[in-house]
């Protein structure tokens, strides 16, 4: 890996080295990365690569999600090559992508999902009404609940009112992760839950009686997470 970090830096400089690298599938997110943020065009014909890779079954497949998820996070390498907009170009690129399969793919759904914490707000609010059912069905997956639940946390921070449509599923599922995850991701589980609250809405009220059945077993932890 520590390779592949070295050559994304140096095709984001020197982007004419990319197609000299014969990069093989591994290698192919690197370079995404290295171009990507030059903002330039330079990476769409690697993007669509990478998307492929989406589909290949096992690791490859899960590798290249998780490499998407890096494309537009931030950069280890000084003086980047840095494009306007580089962020936005690439959500234009592989938006209508990985909606179009994530339906049908486990991959599609994780990459989108991985991505979408990057990305600049200003962004993601226009395209809110499609992402919200792909980000609170990505709650029940381990690979993609941290993910999810950092995007969830930012937009009921920001509007909780904003998630209002899709309330009972992520209280549930919110409550479930709060109970058996990871230390962080049960805080933001427990984050998302009391922003959750304030928001001024008939089903808050119905599912306020569950909310304090199930925040027993949080309560109970050793570690008291619920206080953090």
């Amino acid at each position: 890996e520590q390779i592949w970090r070295l050559r994304a830096s140096f095709v984001n400089k020197c982007p004419a080295l990319a197609d000299r690298m014969n990069a093989p599938n591994e290698g192919v997110g690197w370079i995404c990365i290295g171009l990507a943020r030059r903002g330039d065009g330079l990476a769409t014909p690697w993007l669509d690569r990478l998307v492929c890779q989406l589909s290949l079954p096992g690791d490859e497949g899960r590798r290249a999600a998780s490499m998407v998820g890096r494309l537009v996070a931030d950069c280890w390498w000084r003086q980047p090559v840095t494009g306007l907009l580089y962020r936005q170009r690439v959500w234009a690129q592989l938006q209508p992508q990985l909606s179009k399969e994530q339906g049908t793919s486990q991959n599609h759904l994780t990459a989108i999902v991985l991505l979408i914490p990057h990305l600049p707000r200003q962004i993601l609010l226009p395209s809110l009404p499609i992402l919200l059912p792909m980000v609170v069905k990505a709650l029940s997956s381990p690979a993609t609940a941290h993910s999810a639940l950092t995007c969830l946390d930012d937009i009921t921070k920001s509007s909780a009112s904003m998630v209002s449509s899709h309330l009972v599923e992520i209280v549930h599922r919110c409550l479930d992760l709060s109970k058996d995850s990871p230390l962080q991701s049960r805080i933001l589980s427990l984050t998302i839950l009391v922003s959750c609250s304030k928001i001024d809405w008939p089903t808050t009220v119905q599912l306020s009686s569950k909310v304090t059945k199930d925040m027993a077993i949080p309560l109970r932890g050793r570690k008291r997470v619920v206080r953090v």
